[in-house]
């Protein structure tokens, strides 16, 4: 006959084997077996859209969704969340397991807004080479797309195309999953005249936006413009309507602060390049002023300076300096080291006077501003003699620049007025007068080209820079 157990040892058997389910053998430092109680977590993900969402339990394997870790020891143990893509993730939490039982963890993932696109579209055909941005950002090209772009409303901005009238800038409103499309139409019409004024900037003093001897001038790709700013030891990026970019420098010795800045040069990369007059160096930075590299000393030897003035890069990256009171040119490459040299003090061809600035072609020649002997020198990147011009009217020429068509733009900062020359030397227009009014000089001194034709000069004693149609 079977027996029974009565309901009472019914529900002894069960739990016994409930805990023996939650048990594991542990053996002791005596080597005897020791049985510890041990718990699970489970974890349960929200919303349904993060459901794929993975979890951690101690920084073990992924779980999915709804699945428990058993084998747990009681205490508090750490459940952290994995990102998924859309959804703000949850914090890591810290549940305390107790023996026996099973300890629930919700993880509440929050949707991110969703995101749309900008497309811009530039006509006509002529103008196609024109770039924009889209909140101040990095130019893109005509037909580009800006994905990963946050509902409501944005500013896009045209740069300028040599010849055309540039649009007003437009406020799209983007959608969430949508791509909203814009066009940029240029004008098509009259070209202002070479050297017609277009704005200027700048004050006498040590704010930002200000000036204490603005000598040297460049502009990156993006049409950002660097200007030294010799008394105050430091350079300024501004964009190319003048606004106040950042700053950086202080005066002294070290890596990334100026003894008189003087020069400066921008590479394809966005890196500057900066002489100083007084320090007697040349040092390499991040366009934020980061220190990168920096050589030079006090001399005549091969890669010693005596008041650099000018600088210029080739793509290569190759830097080329007017060794001012050296009356020579000096080549360095990419990492400092001393490549070659020319010129001695006189006024033969292939000699200096006070060489002030330097700039490069497209076939990476070499235009010198041979400032007391009244001329211009070209010469091939090795330094052989190729020209030398002496427009009418040239006084003293402390500034020059190369456009992408080849033009060559003159500081004359005897007559105060800049010139504008074809490649063979030959004056294409001036302007310019000696005054504080707009389009007027009192110190110009070095000459900037962007690539859309602007034509920036530095005047040191109107502490400002003026921007002029090229």
């Amino acid at each position: 006959m079977r027996s029974r157990c009565s309901p009472a040892a019914c529900r002894r058997v069960l739990s016994g084997m409930a805990a023996a389910m939650l048990a594991v053998l542990a053996w002791g430092c005596s080597g005897s077996p020791t049985i510890l109680v041990v718990g699970g977590v489970r974890v349960t993900i929200f919303p349904l859209g993060a459901a794929a969402a993975t979890w951690t339990l101690d920084g073990g394997t992924a779980q999915v969704n709804g699945a428990t870790v058993s084998n747990v020891a009681p205490g508090p143990h750490v459940v952290h969340f994995n990102d998924v893509l859309g959804y703000t993730t949850p914090p890591d939490q810290t549940p305390v397991v107790t023996a026996g039982a099973t300890a629930n963890v919700t993880g509440t993932y929050t949707e991110l807004p969703a995101t749309g696109a900008v497309m811009v579209t530039i006509e006509p055909a002529g103008a196609a080479a024109g770039t924009w941005t889209l909140d101040g950002g990095a130019a893109q090209a005509n037909g580009a797309t800006v994905s990963n772009v946050a509902p409501g409303p944005h500013t896009v901005h045209f740069n300028d195309v040599l010849g055309y009238g540039t649009p007003a800038d437009q406020t799209p409103t983007v959608t969430a999953g949508q791509t909203t499309n814009v066009t940029g139409t240029y004008g098509v019409g009259p070209v202002p005249a070479p050297g017609s004024f277009l704005t200027e900037w700048g004050t006498g003093g040590n704010a930002a936006g200000q000036f204490d001897g603005p000598y040297g001038i460049a502009t990156d790709a993006q049409g950002r413009v660097y200007v030294t700013d010799f008394g105050n030891d430091r350079f300024q990026q501004f964009d190319a309507f003048g606004t106040f970019l950042a700053q950086s420098g202080s005066e002294g010795a070290a890596p990334g602060q100026f003894q008189s800045p003087e020069g400066i040069a921008v590479d394809d990369q966005g890196d500057l390049y900066i002489s100083e007059w007084v320090g007697n160096r040349l040092q390499k930075l991040t366009a934020a002023g980061a220190p990168l590299l920096q050589w030079g000393s006090t001399g005549p030897a091969a890669g010693q300076f005596d008041n650099p003035l000018g600088v210029a890069v080739d793509a290569q990256h190759n830097v080329f300096v007017a060794d001012n009171f050296n009356n020579r040119i000096e080549v360095f490459d990419a990492t400092g080291a001393f490549v070659r040299q020319w010129g001695t003090p006189g006024a033969g061809v292939g000699q200096f006077d006070s060489p002030a600035h330097v700039a490069l072609d497209a076939l990476g020649n070499v235009y010198v501003a041979d400032s007391d002997n009244g001329r211009i020198q070209v010469f091939t990147p090795t330094g052989a003699p190729v020209a030398q011009w002496s427009p009418a009217g040239l006084g003293t020429p402390t500034g020059v620049a190369v456009d992408a068509l080849g033009n060559v733009y003159v500081v004359d900062q005897g007559n105060r007025h800049v010139l504008k020359l074809d490649s063979t030397g030959a004056i294409l227009a001036q302007w310019g007068t000696s005054g504080a009014g707009p389009g007027q000089f009192i110190g110009p001194f070095a000459v900037a080209v962007d690539t859309f034709g602007n034509v920036y000069v530095t005047d040191v004693f109107n502490q400002r820079v003026l921007k002029f149609q090229g």
